[in-house]
Protein backbone atom coordinates (compact mmCIF):
# COMPACT_ATOMS: atom_id res chain seq x y z
CA UNK A 1 0.00 0.00 0.00
CA UNK A 2 2.70 2.49 1.06
CA UNK A 3 4.88 1.43 -1.87
CA UNK A 4 2.02 1.94 -4.25
CA UNK A 5 1.20 5.36 -2.82
CA UNK A 6 4.85 6.44 -2.98
CA UNK A 7 5.18 5.09 -6.52
CA UNK A 8 2.06 6.83 -7.82
CA UNK A 9 3.61 10.27 -8.52
CA UNK A 10 6.59 8.65 -10.22
CA UNK A 11 4.39 6.46 -12.38
CA UNK A 12 2.14 9.39 -13.18
CA UNK A 13 5.04 11.55 -14.24
CA UNK A 14 6.68 8.72 -16.19
CA UNK A 15 3.70 7.12 -17.88
CA UNK A 16 1.01 9.76 -17.69
CA UNK A 17 -2.40 9.39 -15.98
CA UNK A 18 -3.56 6.05 -14.62
CA UNK A 19 -5.72 5.60 -17.68
CA UNK A 20 -2.52 5.22 -19.74
CA UNK A 21 -2.50 1.80 -21.47
CA UNK A 22 1.15 1.31 -20.47
CA UNK A 23 0.34 1.71 -16.80
CA UNK A 24 -2.69 -0.53 -17.07
CA UNK A 25 -0.59 -3.09 -18.82
CA UNK A 26 1.62 -3.27 -15.75
CA UNK A 27 -1.15 -2.82 -13.20
CA UNK A 28 -1.17 -6.46 -12.10
CA UNK A 29 2.23 -6.25 -10.36
CA UNK A 30 1.24 -3.00 -8.63
CA UNK A 31 -1.91 -4.65 -7.30
CA UNK A 32 0.07 -7.67 -6.16
CA UNK A 33 2.64 -5.50 -4.32
CA UNK A 34 -0.16 -3.44 -2.82
CA UNK A 35 -1.90 -6.56 -1.55
CA UNK A 36 1.27 -7.98 0.00
CA UNK A 37 2.21 -4.71 1.72
CA UNK A 38 -1.35 -4.21 2.94
CA UNK A 39 -1.30 -7.64 4.57
CA UNK A 40 2.07 -6.95 6.20
CA UNK A 41 1.16 -3.56 7.62
CA UNK A 42 -2.29 -4.68 8.73
CA UNK A 43 -0.69 -7.59 10.60
CA UNK A 44 1.73 -5.16 12.23
CA UNK A 45 -1.19 -3.07 13.44
CA UNK A 46 -2.67 -6.19 15.04
CA UNK A 47 0.54 -6.79 17.06
CA UNK A 48 -0.63 -4.65 20.07
CA UNK A 49 -3.35 -7.24 20.51
CA UNK A 50 -0.61 -9.79 21.19
CA UNK A 51 0.62 -7.58 24.03
CA UNK A 52 -2.91 -7.35 25.40
CA UNK A 53 -3.19 -11.13 25.27
CA UNK A 54 0.11 -11.43 27.15
CA UNK A 55 -1.23 -9.02 29.77
CA UNK A 56 -4.20 -11.31 30.35
CA UNK A 57 -1.79 -13.87 31.82
CA UNK A 58 -0.71 -11.43 34.53
CA UNK A 59 -2.56 -9.97 37.47
CA UNK A 60 -3.41 -6.37 36.63
CA UNK A 61 -5.01 -3.72 38.78
CA UNK A 62 -8.06 -1.75 37.59
CA UNK A 63 -6.01 1.11 36.10
CA UNK A 64 -3.87 -1.23 34.00
CA UNK A 65 -6.90 -3.20 32.88
CA UNK A 66 -8.47 0.05 31.70
CA UNK A 67 -5.34 0.83 29.65
CA UNK A 68 -5.33 -2.68 28.15
CA UNK A 69 -9.02 -2.52 27.20
CA UNK A 70 -8.70 1.00 25.77
CA UNK A 71 -5.64 0.02 23.74
CA UNK A 72 -7.50 -3.04 22.46
CA UNK A 73 -10.53 -1.01 21.34
CA UNK A 74 -8.41 1.73 19.77
CA UNK A 75 -6.27 -0.78 17.91
CA UNK A 76 -9.19 -2.87 16.72
CA UNK A 77 -11.16 0.09 15.42
CA UNK A 78 -8.13 1.33 13.51
CA UNK A 79 -7.21 -2.08 12.09
CA UNK A 80 -10.76 -2.93 11.05
CA UNK A 81 -11.17 0.50 9.47
CA UNK A 82 -7.94 0.19 7.49
CA UNK A 83 -8.68 -3.39 6.42
CA UNK A 84 -12.21 -2.49 5.37
CA UNK A 85 -10.97 0.51 3.41
CA UNK A 86 -8.37 -1.56 1.61
CA UNK A 87 -10.79 -4.37 0.97
CA UNK A 88 -13.24 -1.97 -0.67
CA UNK A 89 -10.98 -1.90 -3.71
CA UNK A 90 -11.41 -5.62 -4.24
CA UNK A 91 -14.86 -6.27 -2.71
CA UNK A 92 -18.22 -4.58 -2.26
CA UNK A 93 -17.68 -3.89 1.47
CA UNK A 94 -19.47 -0.73 2.57
CA UNK A 95 -19.08 -0.63 6.34
CA UNK A 96 -15.69 1.20 6.16
CA UNK A 97 -17.57 4.47 5.76
CA UNK A 98 -19.80 3.61 8.72
CA UNK A 99 -16.78 2.98 10.98
CA UNK A 100 -15.35 6.42 10.15
CA UNK A 101 -18.71 8.22 10.35
CA UNK A 102 -19.29 10.63 13.30
CA UNK A 103 -21.32 9.16 16.14
CA UNK A 104 -22.23 12.61 17.47
CA UNK A 105 -21.14 16.22 17.19
CA UNK A 106 -20.34 18.76 19.93
CA UNK A 107 -19.83 22.41 18.97
CA UNK A 108 -19.04 21.39 15.43
CA UNK A 109 -16.52 18.75 16.47
CA UNK A 110 -17.19 15.29 15.09
CA UNK A 111 -16.64 12.35 17.43
CA UNK A 112 -16.00 9.12 15.60
CA UNK A 113 -15.49 5.71 17.20
CA UNK A 114 -11.75 6.05 16.70
CA UNK A 115 -11.64 9.50 18.38
CA UNK A 116 -13.64 8.22 21.34
CA UNK A 117 -11.40 5.14 21.71
CA UNK A 118 -8.22 7.23 21.54
CA UNK A 119 -9.60 9.69 24.09
CA UNK A 120 -10.45 6.81 26.41
CA UNK A 121 -6.92 5.44 25.93
CA UNK A 122 -5.39 8.82 26.84
CA UNK A 123 -7.53 9.11 29.96
CA UNK A 124 -6.72 5.55 31.02
CA UNK A 125 -2.96 6.16 30.59
CA UNK A 126 -3.18 9.31 32.74
CA UNK A 127 -5.10 7.40 35.43
CA UNK A 128 -2.57 4.53 35.33
CA UNK A 129 0.39 6.91 35.63
CA UNK A 130 -1.25 8.66 38.60
CA UNK A 131 -1.99 5.32 40.24
CA UNK A 132 1.59 4.17 39.66
CA UNK A 133 2.90 7.40 41.21
CA UNK A 134 0.75 6.91 44.30
CA UNK A 135 1.90 3.32 44.68
CA UNK A 136 5.56 4.29 44.25
CA UNK A 137 5.19 7.05 46.85
CA UNK A 138 3.54 4.64 49.26
CA UNK A 139 6.28 2.04 48.76
CA UNK A 140 9.00 4.65 49.20
CA UNK A 141 7.42 5.88 52.44
CA UNK A 142 7.13 2.33 53.73
CA UNK A 143 10.75 1.59 52.82
CA UNK A 144 11.94 4.78 54.53
CA UNK A 145 10.09 3.78 57.70
CA UNK A 146 11.64 0.31 57.54
CA UNK A 147 15.12 1.78 57.15
CA UNK A 148 14.48 4.17 60.02
CA UNK A 149 13.40 1.29 62.24
CA UNK A 150 16.44 -0.77 61.18
CA UNK A 151 18.72 2.17 61.89
CA UNK A 152 17.24 2.67 65.35
CA UNK A 153 17.59 -1.04 66.03
CA UNK A 154 21.21 -1.01 64.90
CA UNK A 155 22.00 2.01 67.06
CA UNK A 156 20.58 0.11 70.02
CA UNK A 157 22.62 -3.01 69.22
CA UNK A 158 25.97 -1.30 68.62
CA UNK A 159 27.16 0.38 71.81
CA UNK A 160 27.27 4.18 71.73
CA UNK A 161 29.03 4.31 75.08
CA UNK A 162 31.71 1.66 75.36
CA UNK A 163 32.05 -0.44 78.48
CA UNK A 164 35.44 -0.42 80.15
CA UNK A 165 37.82 -3.25 79.25
CA UNK A 166 39.99 -4.01 82.28
CA UNK A 167 43.67 -3.67 81.38
CA UNK A 168 43.10 -1.93 78.02
CA UNK A 169 42.35 1.47 76.50
CA UNK A 170 39.65 1.07 73.87
CA UNK A 171 38.51 3.20 70.93
CA UNK A 172 35.91 2.40 68.25
CA UNK A 173 34.59 3.75 64.97
CA UNK A 174 31.65 2.54 62.93
CA UNK A 175 30.85 4.12 59.56
CA UNK A 176 28.20 2.40 57.41
CA UNK A 177 28.38 3.05 53.69
CA UNK A 178 24.58 3.41 53.53
CA UNK A 179 21.78 4.25 55.95
CA UNK A 180 22.25 0.91 57.67
CA UNK A 181 25.16 -1.47 57.39
CA UNK A 182 26.20 -5.07 57.75
CA UNK A 183 29.18 -4.53 60.09
CA UNK A 184 28.81 -5.10 63.79
CA UNK A 185 30.82 -5.23 66.99
CA UNK A 186 29.83 -6.16 70.49
CA UNK A 187 31.66 -5.90 73.80
CA UNK A 188 30.44 -7.99 76.72
CA UNK A 189 32.05 -7.92 80.19
CA UNK A 190 32.34 -11.51 81.39
CA UNK A 191 33.59 -10.87 84.91
CA UNK A 192 35.81 -8.42 86.76
CA UNK A 193 38.93 -9.51 84.83
CA UNK A 194 37.77 -10.62 81.37
CA UNK A 195 35.86 -9.19 78.41
CA UNK A 196 34.50 -10.69 75.20
CA UNK A 197 34.92 -8.65 71.99
CA UNK A 198 33.15 -9.73 68.79
CA UNK A 199 33.60 -8.00 65.42
CA UNK A 200 31.97 -9.16 62.19
CA UNK A 201 30.75 -8.37 58.71
CA UNK A 202 27.57 -9.67 57.07
CA UNK A 203 27.76 -10.17 53.31
CA UNK A 204 25.62 -7.72 51.41
CA UNK A 205 24.41 -4.30 52.41
CA UNK A 206 21.30 -2.45 53.42
CA UNK A 207 18.21 -3.59 55.28
CA UNK A 208 18.74 -7.33 54.84
CA UNK A 209 22.26 -7.16 56.28
CA UNK A 210 21.06 -4.99 59.16
CA UNK A 211 18.41 -7.55 60.10
CA UNK A 212 21.06 -10.27 60.12
CA UNK A 213 23.13 -8.14 62.50
CA UNK A 214 20.21 -8.09 64.95
CA UNK A 215 20.03 -11.90 64.82
CA UNK A 216 23.79 -12.25 65.39
CA UNK A 217 24.04 -9.85 68.32
CA UNK A 218 21.10 -11.55 70.03
CA UNK A 219 22.70 -14.96 69.49
CA UNK A 220 26.03 -13.78 70.93
CA UNK A 221 24.33 -12.56 74.10
CA UNK A 222 22.66 -15.93 74.47
CA UNK A 223 25.84 -17.93 73.84
CA UNK A 224 27.97 -16.07 76.43
CA UNK A 225 25.63 -17.37 79.10
CA UNK A 226 26.83 -20.87 78.24
CA UNK A 227 30.48 -20.41 77.25
CA UNK A 228 33.18 -17.75 77.04
CA UNK A 229 35.45 -19.66 74.65
CA UNK A 230 35.71 -17.75 71.33
CA UNK A 231 35.77 -20.92 69.19
CA UNK A 232 32.63 -22.30 70.86
CA UNK A 233 30.84 -18.96 70.47
CA UNK A 234 31.62 -18.89 66.75
CA UNK A 235 30.53 -22.51 66.36
CA UNK A 236 27.24 -21.70 68.10
CA UNK A 237 26.74 -18.69 65.83
CA UNK A 238 27.41 -20.83 62.79
CA UNK A 239 24.75 -23.37 63.81
CA UNK A 240 22.19 -20.61 64.27
CA UNK A 241 23.04 -18.84 60.99
CA UNK A 242 23.26 -21.91 58.77
CA UNK A 243 20.32 -21.84 56.35
CA UNK A 244 19.13 -18.43 57.56
CA UNK A 245 21.10 -16.08 55.28
CA UNK A 246 19.70 -17.03 51.84
CA UNK A 247 23.13 -17.88 50.46
CA UNK A 248 24.95 -15.15 52.36
CA UNK A 249 27.63 -15.53 55.01
CA UNK A 250 29.27 -13.72 57.93
CA UNK A 251 32.93 -13.20 58.68
CA UNK A 252 33.56 -12.87 62.39
CA UNK A 253 36.34 -12.72 64.95
CA UNK A 254 35.90 -13.22 68.70
CA UNK A 255 38.42 -12.40 71.45
CA UNK A 256 38.45 -13.02 75.17
CA UNK A 257 40.72 -10.46 76.84
CA UNK A 258 42.09 -10.80 80.36
CA UNK A 259 43.14 -7.80 82.41
CA UNK A 260 46.70 -9.19 82.60
CA UNK A 261 47.06 -8.87 78.79
CA UNK A 262 46.40 -12.45 77.77
CA UNK A 263 44.13 -12.87 74.77
CA UNK A 264 42.38 -15.89 73.28
CA UNK A 265 40.88 -15.43 69.83
CA UNK A 266 39.21 -17.36 67.01
CA UNK A 267 38.33 -16.22 63.50
CA UNK A 268 35.74 -17.40 60.99
CA UNK A 269 37.02 -16.08 57.67
CA UNK A 270 37.58 -12.60 59.10
CA UNK A 271 40.66 -10.43 58.38
CA UNK A 272 43.26 -11.08 61.10
CA UNK A 273 43.90 -8.29 63.59
CA UNK A 274 47.05 -6.21 63.71
CA UNK A 275 49.29 -6.44 66.77
CA UNK A 276 51.43 -3.33 66.45
CA UNK A 277 52.65 -3.60 62.82
CA UNK A 278 52.14 -7.31 62.18
CA UNK A 279 49.36 -9.83 61.75
CA UNK A 280 49.41 -12.91 63.98
CA UNK A 281 49.00 -16.20 62.14
CA UNK A 282 45.43 -17.52 62.40
CA UNK A 283 44.30 -20.96 61.16
CA UNK A 284 42.07 -20.83 58.10
CA UNK A 285 38.33 -21.21 58.66
CA UNK A 286 35.13 -20.81 56.67
CA UNK A 287 32.84 -17.82 57.27
CA UNK A 288 29.73 -18.44 59.33
CA UNK A 289 26.53 -19.70 57.75
CA UNK A 290 28.01 -21.73 54.88
CA UNK A 291 28.48 -25.19 56.43
CA UNK A 292 26.58 -26.62 59.36
CA UNK A 293 29.58 -28.38 60.93
CA UNK A 294 32.24 -25.67 60.35
CA UNK A 295 34.60 -25.11 63.30
CA UNK A 296 37.36 -22.67 64.25
CA UNK A 297 40.63 -23.02 66.14
CA UNK A 298 41.72 -20.76 68.97
CA UNK A 299 45.00 -18.85 69.17
CA UNK A 300 46.49 -17.40 72.35
CA UNK A 301 48.37 -14.09 72.42
CA UNK A 302 50.04 -12.03 75.09
CA UNK A 303 49.83 -8.24 74.95
CA UNK A 304 52.53 -6.46 76.94
CA UNK A 305 52.71 -2.86 78.10
CA UNK A 306 52.49 -0.52 75.08
CA UNK A 307 51.20 -3.18 72.69
CA UNK A 308 48.48 -2.14 70.29
CA UNK A 309 45.73 -4.42 68.90
CA UNK A 310 43.53 -3.34 65.99
CA UNK A 311 40.40 -5.14 64.77
CA UNK A 312 38.70 -4.08 61.56
CA UNK A 313 36.33 -5.14 58.80
CA UNK A 314 37.34 -5.43 55.15
CA UNK A 315 35.68 -2.11 54.31
CA UNK A 316 38.89 -0.55 55.57
CA UNK A 317 41.13 -2.68 53.37
CA UNK A 318 38.85 -2.35 50.34
CA UNK A 319 38.46 1.42 50.34
CA UNK A 320 38.71 2.53 46.73
CA UNK A 321 39.93 5.81 45.28
CA UNK A 322 38.17 7.67 42.47
CA UNK A 323 40.62 6.07 40.02
CA UNK A 324 39.67 2.56 41.21
CA UNK A 325 42.80 1.91 43.27
CA UNK A 326 42.31 -0.17 46.44
CA UNK A 327 43.60 1.02 49.80
CA UNK A 328 45.79 -2.12 49.84
CA UNK A 329 47.50 -4.14 52.54
CA UNK A 330 50.67 -2.05 52.41
CA UNK A 331 48.82 1.14 53.29
CA UNK A 332 46.92 -0.74 55.99
CA UNK A 333 50.14 -2.03 57.55
CA UNK A 334 51.68 1.45 57.55
CA UNK A 335 48.49 2.90 59.03
CA UNK A 336 48.36 0.53 62.01
CA UNK A 337 52.10 0.73 62.56
CA UNK A 338 51.46 4.36 63.58
CA UNK A 339 48.97 3.12 66.22
CA UNK A 340 46.06 5.42 65.30
CA UNK A 341 42.80 5.66 67.19
CA UNK A 342 39.84 3.92 65.59
CA UNK A 343 38.53 7.29 64.37
CA UNK A 344 41.83 8.14 62.72
CA UNK A 345 42.04 4.75 61.00
CA UNK A 346 38.46 4.96 59.72
CA UNK A 347 38.96 8.50 58.49
CA UNK A 348 42.07 7.48 56.55
CA UNK A 349 40.01 4.97 54.57
CA UNK A 350 37.08 7.36 54.16
CA UNK A 351 39.36 10.08 52.83
CA UNK A 352 40.85 7.56 50.39
CA UNK A 353 37.38 6.56 49.19
CA UNK A 354 34.83 4.58 51.22
CA UNK A 355 33.20 1.76 49.27
CA UNK A 356 31.84 -0.46 52.07
CA UNK A 357 30.95 -0.36 55.75
CA UNK A 358 33.96 0.41 57.93
CA UNK A 359 34.39 -0.74 61.52
CA UNK A 360 37.57 -0.35 63.57
CA UNK A 361 38.31 -1.21 67.21
CA UNK A 362 41.67 -0.54 68.84
CA UNK A 363 42.84 -1.92 72.19
CA UNK A 364 46.04 -0.60 73.74
CA UNK A 365 47.82 -2.08 76.72
CA UNK A 366 49.04 1.05 78.55
CA UNK A 367 52.35 1.22 80.36
CA UNK A 368 52.69 1.55 84.11
CA UNK A 369 52.64 5.34 83.89
CA UNK A 370 49.51 5.48 81.69
CA UNK A 371 45.94 5.31 83.02
CA UNK A 372 43.49 2.79 81.63
CA UNK A 373 40.70 4.42 79.67
CA UNK A 374 37.81 3.43 77.47
CA UNK A 375 36.23 5.84 75.08
CA UNK A 376 34.28 5.91 71.85
CA UNK A 377 36.60 7.85 69.61
CA UNK A 378 34.19 8.28 66.70
CA UNK A 379 30.47 9.06 66.65
CA UNK A 380 28.29 6.23 65.39
CA UNK A 381 26.57 6.58 62.02
CA UNK A 382 28.53 9.71 61.22
CA UNK A 383 28.16 11.14 57.76
CA UNK A 384 30.79 9.98 55.29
Amino acid sequence: MIAAICAYPILRDSFGPLSDPLLFANRSWIQAADGVLTAIFTSAEVYPLVLVAAALRKRLDAARWLVAISAFLSGMIFVVGVAAGQGRRFTHWSFAAKIGAPLFTINGNNFTANVIANTLLLVSVVVAVYQQHRQATRRRTTLELEFKSARELQEALIPETLPSVPGFALTSAYRPAFEVGGDFFHIIPLDADSTLVVVGDVSGKGLKAAMSVALIVGAVRTLVEVTSRPAEILAGLNRRLYGQLQGGFVTCIALRLQSDGSCCLASAGHPPPFVNDREPHLPGAFPLGLFADATCEEVNLRLNAGDYLALYTDGLLEARSSSGELYSFDRLKALFAAKPTAAQAAQAAISFGQDDDITVLTLTRPGDDQPFAAKNAAPLFAST
